[in-house]
């Protein structure tokens, strides 16, 4: 796998546990809409989370587009996967990597990180 020869596959953990907070602010913000008479002082209010549901999807995926990069030819190997796999799979199309799909590099090179 071409992530962990690098040594980026920890970008990609990353990632998933950003993707993971973002749920659940999605979540409180559903529960938050769907029960209006529950006042809570924990429980931010509908815009508070909207705009952090979309500012952390923001930052996550363009921290994973800019961070995950070839160390031979330093283009961005997760957007290349995520502009040219179908939506339903470009997450295992690049944790299956054989290769960097930009140069060809196997990722024997300095890692990256």
């Amino acid at each position: 796998m071409w992530l962990t020869k690098t040594g980026q596959r920890w970008k990609a953990i990353l990632f998933l546990l950003l993707a993971l907070v973002d749920l659940c602010l999605f979540g409180m913000l559903i529960w938050r809409i769907n029960h209006p008479g529950t006042i809570s002082t924990i429980v931010p209010d509908e815009v508070t989370l909207s705009l952090s549901v979309v500012g952390l999807g923001i930052v996550a995926f363009g921290w994973f587009w800019l961070s995950i990069r070839c160390a031979e030819c330093k283009t961005s190997v997760a957007g290349h996967v995520l502009k040219h796999s179908p939506a339903s799979n470009w997450f295992t199309t690049l944790l299956a990597l054989p290769r960097c799909p930009n140069c060809g590099s196997p990722g024997n090179a300095h890692p990256l990180h």
